[in-house]
């Protein structure tokens, strides 16, 4: 299995989400994803990879035009 870890991924740290159209606490945070880096560390399961930028690859490739529009609005 590939694992992918950056420190960038700690400025992603919304206060708030929305589930079924309503706020709701954003679960996501950044000691989340340290919790989860360190408990992959102490299992051995492998090296992290430096996420990388994929040129041929789009938003569009992942996400919905609505969610797309969503977020850019």
């Amino acid at each position: 299995m590939r694992l992918f870890y950056s420190e960038t991924h700690s400025r992603h740290a919304p206060e708030w989400s929305l589930e079924n159209g309503n706020p709701d606490e954003y679960l996501d945070c950044p000691a989340r994803a340290y919790a989860i880096r360190d408990a992959v560390l102490a299992s051995r399961l492998g090296a992290f990879e430096q996420p990388f930028e994929n040129p041929d690859m789009s938003i569009a490739d992942m996400h919905s035009q609505d969610k797309i529009s969503f977020l850019r609005n």
